[in-house]
């Protein structure tokens, strides 16, 4: 019997669909020397440099196979660069998390990872506002931004004026409770990256008004909005200072932990959203751990969905319910008999258990890069 050989590149292919399953590609690479290279290639693609392994692989003679394969690198609690990191210049994704930058860091990343396209600082202290801007702007390819829970010791040291955010930023996604300082900052520039996709979450009294300057300003270039609220009875106030109107190609909207009164004037001004095809509400609990679903008017709902006058034609409106309690009073038949719309929207509204969808998500993020990630959360 005569074997049979199959082609490098179909053995590619059937590599590359196992590009999640760490196991497999591990076995992979112990098959022969021919899928090695391939079964390495995903198997090192996210590294990160902690405490544990960050000397043993740093010190391994260049090329190592950890920096030819990486593509996404984490560097977790470092204050400094360490020696080695400059084989890793070949990345498209970077990492900060739980580190305290010096100077010299500060100086470095620009100069030795000049090509990535997204940056992610989670957790990181720096001296100023104007240090975290000076990195980000001098990273000429960024295409997205991540900025979770980073803070600065002082404010009064403002960035220079002449600063400019990369031209290819496109996505934006933000966890501050200083959310306003960096906004106020950016709707003061001269001229803003026409960014497709801003997710901003832990929104309160402080941010709304920055939160509807900068949305205003992006004009027709916002595609992709999510706004998360720090707490429901900031709802109102949002509702009344944020006007989507000039959002005229936004597709998508999600509002976390939000009454739907934003969500309603979106709608009624559908003849200026025709793009709009994706909706989000997430809807918490209430009085005996009922989310408050009553709040939307179903009917009307139904109507400004389905109605011939209407410019817009949404693919799908999802509603996330979450009850806090373990023992949730909210099921299927409940939502079914007395929130679903009656008429055509029926088909297009769907309910998702908020705690179900975390929960699989937490579940769907492999690596031990990405479940340390806030960007990759968000954006799942």
């Amino acid at each position: 019997m005569t074997d049979v050989r199959l082609p490098h590149e179909l053995i590619d292919c059937i590599i590359d669909h196992l590009h999640d399953d760490r196991a497999a590609l591990s076995a992979c690479c112990f098959v022969c020397k021919a899928w090695m290279a391939s079964s390495r290639y995903h198997l090192f693609k996210d590294i990160v440099l902690g405490h544990e392994h960050c000397d043993d692989i740093l010190a391994l003679p260049p090329p190592s196979m950890f920096a030819v394969a990486a593509r996404r690198l984490m560097l977790t609690n470092k204050d400094f660069l360490p020696p080695g990191i400059e084989h890793f210049s070949s990345i498209n994704s970077f990492y900060l998390l739980g580190s305290t930058p010096n100077a010299d860091m500060l100086t470095r990343i620009p100069l030795l990872f000049s090509r990535i396209t997204l940056l992610e600082l989670n957790k990181v202290p720096f001296d100023s506002f104007a240090h975290m801007v000076q990195l980000v702007c001098a990273l000429p390819n960024l295409e997205t931004l991540t900025h979770s829970m980073c803070h600065w010791n002082q404010e009064i040291d403002q960035p220079p004026a002449e600063l400019r955010l990369p031209p290819r930023l496109h996505t934006l996604n933000i966890l501050s409770l200083r959310l306003h300082v960096f906004l106020d900052w950016f709707n003061a520039l001269d001229s803003l990256p026409p960014l497709s996709t801003v997710r901003l979450s832990s929104v309160g009294d402080p941010h709304v008004t920055s939160i509807g300057t900068a949305i205003k300003g992006l004009g027709g270039s916002l595609q992709h909005l999510m706004l998360d609220l720090w707490d429901h009875n900031h709802a109102d106030l949002l509702a009344e200072s944020i006007d989507l109107d000039h959002s005229v190609n936004l597709r998508s909207f999600t509002l976390v932990n939000g009454w739907p009164k934003l969500l309603y004037r979106l709608l009624l001004t559908h003849t200026r959203h025709t793009q709009l095809q994706h909706l989000i509400l997430t809807i918490y609990e209430g009085e005996h751990n009922i989310p408050n679903l009553d709040l939307l008017d179903w009917r009307e709902l139904d109507h400004l969905i389905t109605a011939p006058s209407t410019a817009f034609r949404l693919m799908d409106f999802t509603v996330r319910v979450y009850a806090r309690n373990i023992v949730s009073l909210v099921n299927q038949e409940m939502l079914e008999t007395r929130f679903v719309p009656l008429a055509g929207a029926a088909g297009m509204v769907r309910f998702v258990s908020e705690k179900a969808r975390i929960s699989k998500v937490n579940n769907s993020m492999r690596g031990p890069l990405a479940w340390r990630s806030w960007g990759e959360l968000v954006s799942a």
